[in-house]
Parts: C-alpha cells; structure tokens; sequence
C-alpha cells in the first residue's frame, strides 16, 4: 500500500496503490457530504451526494452530482472494497452504527 501527501494539503492523505497521478492544478469543488443516494440505469450510474441539515435531520440538501458509466462504477466498488479493506487491517474504524446499516439494509459484511 502507499500512502503519500495529496499537493497542498497536509492533513489529508491517499491512501491505496496511487496508478494515476491526476493534475489538480486547476481550481474544482472540494466537497464535503454524509448522505448519498445512488440511481443506476443501463447506461450509467448517478451519485448525488447531500449534506444533512443539523436542524432537521431529515432534511438532506443536495450539494454534488456525479454520473459515471457502468464500468467506471463497477471499479470504483472494487478500489473502495480494497482501500477499505486496507485500512481496516491498518485500525481505520469503519464501524457504521446498526441502526443505521438496518435502516439502509445493509449488512456490516458488505464493507
């Protein structure tokens, strides 16, 4: 695994094997969420991401979308899968509470 300082910011790291170095020399969104809802359709998959209100908790303001093939989202699966897996092996916590993961139907062994 590697694990090195992303340019510019030196509290945060990637972590995984690095295979494509991306130029980030242009201004993009840096964004931040805690809710995620995914549509998939036979052309490709959506991801909008959203921000919970601390007020209202169910209330979720949308701050990004992001479409991608079929292909790319099948191996972003794989590459957080095995990030994870890592990091995990390493003491990251991942724990999700159970509440949380019955609400959403998942079982903690997806991860």
């Amino acid at each position: 695994m590697t694990t090195e300082r992303v340019a510019g910011l030196e509290t945060l790291e990637r972590t995984g094997p690095v295979a494509i170095d991306f130029d980030t020399s242009a201004p993009f969104p840096d964004l931040y969420a805690d809710s995620v809802q995914v549509g998939v359709g036979p052309f490709g998959v959506q991801f909008t991401f959203a921000l919970t209100d601390p007020q209202q908790e169910s209330v979720r303001r949308a701050i990004g979308r992001i479409r991608v093939s079929p292909q790319l989202a099948g191996v972003m699966t794989r590459i957080l899968r095995k990030t994870i897996r890592q990091a995990k092996a390493e003491g990251i916590n991942f724990e999700v509470p159970p509440e949380v993961l019955k609400k959403l139907n998942l079982a903690d062994e997806e991860m």
